[in-house]
């Protein structure tokens, strides 16, 4: 590459990619120094778009290496910090890049675009991710540090008059043990003005801030002055995953999903949600683990009115920060253990491997079997699909069963092990939403497949919806959202799951359980709401949670089910709609009393026949 550089072409090599662009390991051929070099693809998406996409990139990285400027900087986007403070110990820096007529462009031995930077270990994500793995939790003085050198990274950013709009632990990356922002192509000035349909801007939905939501959203915007508060909201949200379990949004985000056909939809539903947010649903481990960390979370920077929203120069000012020193003021090599970072084991993952769809032949144990009697086992078309359900085609009532939905699946516990009564087993522990323990047991014949069932299962709890960009889509996906609110499956000033028309205690059949089985049964608090959603409360998640959307219900039936076939007197049926020529497997439920039964059925034929 560009007559320097020796660059690995194997699928080891790659630590990241895009619509645009790859980027993969390489080395500086006189001096042996490792370096990551990004090429544009030649089949991107939008072909026209790279020379731009790859000249951003260099404009922006070469602004970034430039000493700090006080008197150029916004004064509330400044702080004493980054008066000392070394660009290269704060930003990725760019080495080389391919140059045509003196100018950044194709290089003329092979018309490629190449952009050649300091090579970096791995993001925070997969950091995060291996600490989740491993059940460690972070201490509250590396909480303190790795928060205060993230903060520090982006108000440098600010500082030089630049936003991010992308911010998400995916996009931070240690170099060295430094913490640094990468794909800055992406960058915008403050106060550009950004037009819908420009598709060079992406973004991740689940760590929009509301003003953003609110441009993606409403017809009548279609520009959109880009501001740092934006980032400030994004990096909140990163931080609060130094102590939650998981992305603070996912848990809103899997919930729309499972009433959406597709993530560009279910991207478009979080955003009519969040546009509108009057609170952030703060996991709880948050405000247990510290009240000051709590406290700058949620009422300097989660704070839905961008106007008071706390700029990054003044977090670094917050209490929770006292006595916390980050040194930025030269270039040196910064030591794992100096930076807080107690594991120097972290595996550094190549994207978000896209949206996962696996299927293959499996063996299930029967509800109620024996794990070590082979006749209790049935085997299966089994499949992940592209929202993360792990669904079986039940050839017996030719119907198509979700066994695990993707929220549940997110959150189990994966394990594989050989020599199972069919081969190889993979058991999936998991919490049912009254934090009762579960466990399916799956099983292969052949030892590779199981290890790459187990694989895509694990893959289900970092499933992240994919990045979003602007452009021709986001006017048919407005579209898509209006339509749904015309159904009365739109988020209303935050209030998706509607207000309670018929409540009571129901019985609900687990997924593929026997009804005349007592054990497989489960009891809880529901409701048919305002909005023709069945709605209860989750224990696991600590909120309201649809079970059926108005969508689902949509043209089902509701059948009693015979006296004896269940071992509950009051049992009854919803019969869903075939969707797409699929059919599903029915909601299996039972009331406490006769009345209560027919109450239930009322309400679910009402719901039924209302027009979407």
């Amino acid at each position: 590459m560009l007559g320097k550089y020796a660059m690995s072409l194997n699928d080891d090599s790659i630590t990241g990619q895009g619509s645009s662009s790859i980027c993969r390991k390489g080395i500086n051929k006189s001096s042996g120094e490792p370096v990551a070099i990004k090429v544009y693809k030649d089949a991107a998406v939008k072909a026209s778009d790279v020379p731009l996409r790859f000249r951003r990139q260099v404009k922006v990285l070469q602004m970034l290496q430039q000493p700090f400027d006080k008197k150029a900087s916004d004064p509330n986007l400044w702080h004493k910090e980054l008066e000392n403070a070394a660009p290269e110990c704060l930003f990725m820096q760019l080495i080389d890049f391919s140059v045509k007529n003196k100018e950044p462009g194709p290089d003329p031995t092979d018309n490629c675009y190449y952009v050649v930077t300091e090579l970096a270990q791995y993001s925070l994500k997969d950091f995060l991710e291996q600490k989740r793995a491993a059940k460690e939790v972070l201490s509250k003085a590396a909480v303190k540090n790795i928060a205060k050198a993230i903060i520090l990274v982006v108000a440098g950013l600010h500082a030089k008059g630049l936003v991010h709009i992308d911010l998400k632990p995916e996009n931070i990356m240690s170099f060295s043990g430094r913490f640094k922002l990468i794909d800055v192509d992406g960058c915008a000035s403050k106060g550009t003005m950004i037009d819908v349909q420009d598709n060079m801007i992406s973004f991740s939905a689940c760590y929009c801030s509301p003003q953003w939501a609110a441009f993606l959203i409403v017809e009548s915007e279609d520009r959109i002055s880009i501001e740092p508060t934006f980032d400030v909201w994004s990096l909140g949200l990163t931080l609060a995953e130094l102590v939650s379990a998981a992305p603070v949004m996912k848990i809103k985000y899997l919930h729309i999903l499972q009433h959406s056909s597709t993530h560009g939809q279910a991207g478009f539903l979080f955003m009519d949600w969040l546009k509108s947010v009057q609170e952030v649903p703060m996991p709880k481990e948050i405000a247990a683990f510290d009240t000051e960390f709590f406290d700058l979370l949620s009422k300097w920077m989660l704070v839905p009115k961008d106007t008071k929203r706390k700029s990054c120069a003044q977090c670094l000012d917050h209490g929770f920060f006292k006595d916390v020193v980050v040194d930025v003021s030269n270039s040196r090599t910064v030591k794992a253990a100096d930076a807080s970072m107690d594991d120097k084991k972290v595996i550094r993952k190549a994207g978000a491997g896209g949206l996962i769809n696996h299927k293959g032949r499996v063996w299930k144990l029967a509800s109620g079997g024996k794990v070590g009697e082979r006749k209790d086992w049935n085997e299966f078309d089994m499949w992940i699909g592209a929202q993360g359900n792990l669904c079986y085609f039940d050839a017996k009532d030719t119907k198509t069963v979700i066994l695990l939905d993707v929220r549940t699946l997110s959150g189990a516990d994966i394990a594989w092990k050989a020599g199972g009564a069919r081969g190889n087993q993979i058991d999936i522990n998991y919490k049912n939403d009254d934090q009762g323990d579960e466990v399916v047991y799956l099983g292969l014949d052949d030892m590779e497949k199981a290890k790459e069932w187990e694989g895509k299962l694990k893959s289900v709890g970092t499933l992240d919806p994919p990045t979003m960009h602007l452009g021709d889509g986001v006017a048919e996906l407005r579209e898509f959202v209006i339509s749904v609110k015309n159904r009365r499956l739109s988020v209303h000033a935050g209030d998706y799951e509607g207000k309670p028309v018929f409540k009571a205690m129901l019985w609900k059949l687990i997924a593929d359980g026997d009804k005349k089985n007592e054990a497989d049964w489960r009891q809880r608090e529901m409701w048919m709401s305002s909005t023709g959603n069945l709605v209860y409360y989750s224990k696991k998640d600590e909120r309201d949670l649809v079970y059926f959307g108005v969508g689902d219900l949509q043209g089902s039936q509701v059948k009693k089910i015979k006296t004896e076939e269940s071992c509950k007197p009051f049992s009854f049926q919803v019969v869903l709609a075939q969707r797409d020529g699929v059919e599903f497997a029915p909601g299996e439920f039972a009331a406490d009393s006769e009345e209560l039964r027919q109450g239930w059925m009322d309400a679910f034929t009402q719901s039924a026949s209302t027009e979407v």
